[in-house]
């Protein structure tokens, strides 16, 4: 029995027509009505095809069946040398051969898609397994110092390890410099810089790992010139005092 072209049950799949004129072997509906094996191989190659279309709602990884990877990597094999013989095999028809090469990219497309699909839902479920809930630990208000304007919040959040500072300011000037996230000890002897507060003053700043933050308790945004100095500018704006 000859059976339909795999090319063919491509692009059925896709839902293209295949009447044009230049299929060999039987009429595709009728074969399908009586041949079981390409009508399932059709069945299989649609659940392909929708899967890869309705993107990874599921994030149900479905595997192609092996005829499908099977007969691509017989359409990459070189075709053979029509000059080595009365023996060599009959080179396929001008018309038949144009036709496997346009159809290639259809079949190598639909295996590139359906493997996308399957490699972005498993990135997702390592990714939502990764992802762990933030949890507040500490929160202060920001004062403004004496004879400065500002206010503002500070919260410190851990997510699978990691702790960071969130900062909401308001009420900085505009001034010839930048202003500076620090982390203080209680006796303003002992600092660290986490960095430069973004201009509409609200940022996200990674607490170094092994910072104890019941020892440098104390948020501090200062003012800083730019003069290359990574020293605090004693120039400070607003600070509040982490509970603990």
């Amino acid at each position: 029995m000859n059976h339909i072209d795999p090319e063919d049950l491509a692009l059925l799949a896709l839902g293209e027509s295949i009447g044009g004129g230049d299929t060999a072997g039987p009429a595709p509906w009728d074969h399908l009505d009586s041949c079981r094996a390409c009508a399932a191989e059709l069945a299989e190659l649609r659940a392909v095809v929708t899967t890869a279309r309705s993107g990874p709602p599921r994030l149900e990884p479905v595997e192609p069946p092996g005829r499908v990877w099977e007969r691509i990597a017989a359409e990459l094999e070189p075709a053979p040398d029509a000059t080595r013989g009365p023996d060599a095999p009959r080179p396929a028809a001008p018309g038949r051969s144009a036709r496997r090469r346009r159809l290639l990219p259809v079949l190598t497309a639909l295996a590139a898609g359906v493997a996308g699909v399957v490699v972005g839902a498993s990135a997702v479920r390592v990714f939502d397994q990764e992802r762990t809930p933030a949890e507040t630990v500490a929160r202060t208000a920001l004062s403004a110092l004496p004879r400065k304007p500002g206010q503002g919040t500070a919260r410190v959040e851990r997510s699978g390890g990691v702790t960071t500072l969130d900062l909401r300011v308001t009420g900085l000037p505009a001034a010839g410099g930048f202003y500076e996230v620090w982390l203080l000890d209680r006796k303003a002897a002992k600092l660290i810089s986490l960095g430069a507060l973004p201009p509409g003053g609200a940022g996200s700043f990674l607490v170094p790992s092994g910072v104890d933050l019941r020892e440098y308790a104390v948020v501090d945004v200062s003012l800083e010139p730019f003069d290359g100095d990574p020293a605090h500018s004693s120039d400070s704006y607003v600070r509040g005092t982490l509970p603990g």
